[in-house]
């Protein structure tokens, strides 16, 4: 949910976001990688054939924390470079660039590790849903449950909350 409203949104071809004009920009730590794979049939987003009929291809969206690629309709894209990303909201809507199943590189630390390396903080462990404003580079997200994290360690728990913030910053970091 995070990388797909702080990524993928502001990464569909057409959408003026704080991303659009940084290509091969670091934005995060080169030990992250995200992709929007539709291929992925095993995934809910998948499909074999996106709404302008052509096949899909993985896009790499950021790689080794740079930003690798955006995600291609027929009408963004270059004649026959279309990344297979065109989707219609409903029937009667004409397709538009869209994120399907993000994939994120699982990374090698343990949750023990990364506690102790926030500090102090929140751990979100799921998050609920969320939103995103490209204009002012914001965005939104509503979880169930926090626990909060006191020198290191899992402490008391929060309840539900919303976790805002900008874009560039949150990759970032």
């Amino acid at each position: 949910v995070l990388f797909h409203e702080i990524l993928s949104h502001p990464l569909e071809a057409g959408e003026a976001s704080p991303l659009a004009a940084l290509e091969q920009a670091r934005l995060a730590i080169p030990e992250l990688d995200v992709r929007d794979d539709p291929a992925r049939l095993d995934l809910f987003g998948g499909y074999e054939r996106d709404d302008e009929g052509v096949k899909p291809r993985t896009v790499k969206l950021l790689d080794g924390g740079r930003l690798a690629g955006r995600l291609l309709d027929q009408a963004h894209a270059s004649p026959g470079i279309s990344n297979g990303h065109a989707r219609r909201a409903g029937a009667s809507d004409a397709p538009l660039p869209r994120g399907s199943n993000l994939v994120v590189a699982g990374g090698h630390a343990t949750a023990e590790e990364m506690a102790r390396r926030l500090g102090n903080g929140l751990w979100i462990g799921e998050l609920a849903g969320g939103s995103v404003d490209l204009a002012s580079g914001t965005f939104r997200l509503r979880f169930p449950r926090a626990r909060r994290v006191r020198r290191g360690r899992l402490a008391d728990e929060c309840g539900p909350g919303t976790l805002s913030g900008d874009i560039l910053p949150t990759l970032k970091a």
